[in-house]
């Protein structure tokens, strides 16, 4: 692979990383639909990590049920189709472990994608100190 492309996959994982990480931390619990299965579009306008990384105009609920990598597969996601393995690791957590789990299981898969995750530590920091004002 040539530098350029190892730049271009890096710039979109880590931007892809950014996005869906600190968002799932903030959402804090996990996107069902009503047959309370994982979902890109959950209720109450919850979503799982590649949720984050869907547009409103290119959402369908045809993705449903669905891997991510199903979803590049089909032609929805061809953008990410060079970090297949990151969504599906963003899936995974978002899917298998309690939102109590998912800093440490993120900060898990920044290692493993080689992703700086200098946002996801500073979205939680701030979730924090937020919490604590609020107790007083």
């Amino acid at each position: 692979m040539s530098e350029k492309k190892k730049s271009n996959k890096s710039t979109i994982a880590q931007r892809a990383f950014n996005k869906a990480a600190c968002a799932m931390i903030k959402q804090g619990e996990r996107s069902y639909d009503q047959n309370l299965s994982c979902s890109y579009r959950g209720l109450n306008g919850l979503k799982c990590p590649v949720g984050w990384l869907i547009s409103d105009k290119e959402y369908d609920d045809e993705m449903e049920n669905k891997t991510s990598s199903a979803l590049i597969v089909e032609g929805y996601l061809k953008r990410y189709a060079s970090i297949e393995g990151l969504l599906s690791d963003l899936q995974k957590v978002h899917d298998c472990y309690e939102p109590e789990a998912w800093f440490r299981k993120l900060m898990d898969v920044a290692v493993t994608h080689e992703l700086d995750p200098k946002k996801l530590i500073k979205t939680r920091r701030k979730l924090q100190q937020q919490d604590e004002f609020i107790k007083g």
